[in-house]
């Protein structure tokens, strides 16, 4: 029959005659095999190994199917082309049959055959879609197109019985139709896909892995998540421009960029099956909108820190709420190129919390501190640990015990804080104490009783101690607008302050001889009394001026405290100075007292107008333009002063 098919050229009954061939061959070897099972028990056994099966069906491949095989190839790729240009059409029955024959003809020999077909299938597959076009009128008709096409090659498998190449065939399908045109359609169409159509997106990332185009994908995915940041960057920089409290809006800029952040990581987990190259897309995306500042003064490295201490401070949170926007505010800090920065703030901020505050949370602290580690390591937070370490220790707890046994009944409660040096972070306060030498500041007799209580105890051989009067904090009982007003400040601000018990008029220089301590740290002292929110002493004589050494001050008795208790702020770093010969001194805070009055006497004026009017009052205490508009962003924040809602250039008193 086989002879007769060559010679005939009944190329087109190929399949059949492959079929009935196989039938044939598959009802002789049933014939033969039960007769030799009936030989096999009523006569001799057979001692042959190979099953008769297996030869009659190598006489098959050798007579019939390797005769064949050409024409039987040659034929089903024709019958499988036909079928992707006319997926519509039926299939004889004989093709599957074929297709499976092919497959169980399966000696070493002829499974080349069977690769062959493959190679060969999957090779028509890449020539028909290389030269197929898609519809890229839409995202929608793209995908449409790409999933027709997929699933033209998924209904030739089923059809066809070659499921031993479907992958392979979907993925020549995706490479054909989308190798040259992936980074033009998500050019165009990524920003649509997200977040707003993520169906589509897990679509297209489906085909580009397929089509090794992650990367390409990865791309473009960062661009749109870039541009989404930036975009939220600018909002809140046209809003900053016009606030008083510009730290506040990097609060909120913050605190939408690390919600976003955080919830677009929860999508690639949840929707986008986890891919790495999008995570990395989203933590490059972070570190390029974070590298912006909305302004000279704020960054987004200090005001995650910054807004973790007001949540900590201010906000009462349920422990699931403070718990996720931690989360969120910490997921930000672990993609921020500005680590250090940020973990410097926040050691400077955890100090003030332990040091300034009356009551402290140690617990909460410690949970904060855990999600830190747990985010970037345990290297970030080993200053933290070792400050919460200070405060919470052993040595502290016996400390006072002994300071407490020796001062049977003061007129005031304390506690006293032993501090590792070298742990605690430089504050803008604790910069002034190297301007106190000699350790020996003369004390109120209240405060004297405790350094003399402390100096009666051994010495310990292990540690030397140094008293610090501008770290933690003293609460003193003040006559102020005819009441009394609790008001919170440093113990070198309560020292200096508690001169002024009556009438009193000293000058610096007098103060600093009284308080045995540098004139210099006392000019920084009275600056902040003076010229602060809270304006406790007042100059007598001419309010021009700035602070000399031979200037006269007195209790301001005119100060109205806006509550009954009151915080004043310490010595800050703007008001440090440097005391070498050749420094340059600055006097931050009498450069604002001038601003603000000037602004009150014109209650509205220019920006120019002001500046030009500060720099001559100012000119002999070194006032430069930036230290200008420092002050003026300064008073704008404290809510001294304001810009105009109309005229952002124009400045009007409070």
């Amino acid at each position: 029959m086989a002879s007769s098919y060559r010679k005939g050229g009944m190329k087109n009954n190929v399949l059949d005659v492959l079929c009935c061939k196989w039938e044939e061959m598959e009802y002789i070897s049933q014939v033969i095999s039960f007769i030799l099972s009936y030989m096999n028990r009523n006569y001799a056994s057979r001692t042959e190994k190979t099953q008769i099966g297996t030869v009659i069906k190598d006489s098959f491949v050798k007579c019939v199917f390797l005769l064949l095989k050409d024409d039987v190839i040659s034929t089903l790729r024709n019958q499988i082309n036909h079928y992707r240009f006319h997926p519509e059409s039926d299939i004889a029955p004989t093709v599957s049959k074929a297709v499976t024959i092919l497959y169980e003809c399966d000696n070493e020999e002829e499974l080349k055959v069977a690769a062959e077909f493959e190679k060969l299938v999957t090779s028509d597959a890449y020539h028909f879609y290389c030269h197929k076009t898609i519809n890229k009128a839409s995202m929608q008709s793209v995908l449409t197109d790409i999933d027709s096409s997929c699933s033209v090659e998924k209904q030739i498998c089923d059809k066809f019985a070659i499921h031993n190449i479907e992958s392979t065939l979907q993925d020549t399908v995706i490479t054909c139709l989308l190798k040259n045109e992936l980074k033009g359609i998500l050019v165009r169409y990524m920003p649509s896909l997200y977040p707003d159509d993520l169906d589509s997106l897990k679509r297209i990332l489906y085909y580009a892995k397929h089509m090794n185009g992650l990367d390409v994908l990865a791309e473009q995915f960062k661009l749109v998540l870039t541009a989404s940041g930036m975009n939220l960057f600018n909002k809140y920089k046209e809003k900053i421009a016009r606030s008083k409290k510009p730290k506040r809006v990097n609060w909120d800029f913050v605190k939408e960029l690390s919600h976003t952040s955080y919830q677009t990581s929860l999508t690639i987990k949840a929707e986008l099956e986890a891919t790495p190259v999008l995570f990395q897309s989203l933590y490059s995306a972070i570190g390029s909108v974070t590298d912006h500042c909305l302004s000279s003064d704020v960054s987004v490295a200090s005001g995650i820190a910054e807004y973790i201490d007001h949540i900590i401070r201010k906000e009462t949170l349920s422990a699931v709420n403070l718990s996720a926007q931690l989360n969120e505010l910490l997921f930000l800090y672990s993609n921020i190129n500005a680590k250090d920065e940020f973990v410097n703030t926040y050691n400077i901020l955890l100090s003030r919390r332990l040091l300034f505050s009356r009551v402290h949370n140690l617990d909460m602290e410690r949970n904060v501190i855990s999600l830190i580690r747990s985010h970037t390591g345990g290297l970030t937070v080993s200053t933290m640990d070792s400050i919460l370490g200070d405060i919470s220790s052993n040595y502290s707890d016996g400390m006072n015990q002994k300071m407490q046994s020796l001062l049977h009944f003061p007129d005031f409660t304390f506690t006293v804080n032993v501090l590792t040096g070298g742990v605690w972070p430089s504050l803008p306060e604790s910069e002034f104490e190297n301007m106190d030498k000699t350790n020996e500041i003369r004390c109120p007799a209240e405060m004297e009783q405790i350094r003399q209580a402390f100096k009666v105890q051994p010495e310990d051989s292990e540690r030397s101690f140094k008293w610090s009067f501008v770290r933690g904090f003293v609460t003193m009982t003040v006559t102020a607008g005819g009441r009394e007003v609790l008001m919170q400040m440093l113990p070198i601000q309560g020292i200096v302050l508690m001169q002024f018990q009556n009438d009193e008029v000293w000058t610096v220089k007098e103060l600093s001889e009284r308080i045995n301590t540098n004139v210099q740290l006392i000019k920084q002292v009275v600056s902040s009394l003076v010229f602060s929110r809270f304006q406790l002493l007042k100059k007598v004589g001419d309010a021009e001026s700035g602070i000399c050494d031979n200037d006269r001050f007195t209790y301001n008795t005119e100060f109205n405290p806006p509550d009954d208790h009151i915080r004043l702020k310490g010595l800050l770093n703007s008001q440090k100075m440097d005391h070498e010969a050749n420094a340059v001194i600055k006097y931050t805070e009498s450069y604002k007292a001038c601003i603000v009055r000037i602004v009150k006497q014109n209650k509205r004026i220019s920006m120019r107008d002001l500046k030009k009017q500060t720099m001559e009052k100012m000119k002999d205490w070194n006032i430069e333009e930036d230290d200008f508009a420092k002050c003026v962003d300064s008073l704008i924040e404290s809510e001294y002063i304001q810009r105009n809602a109309l005229r952002t250039d124009v400045i009007e008193y409070i």
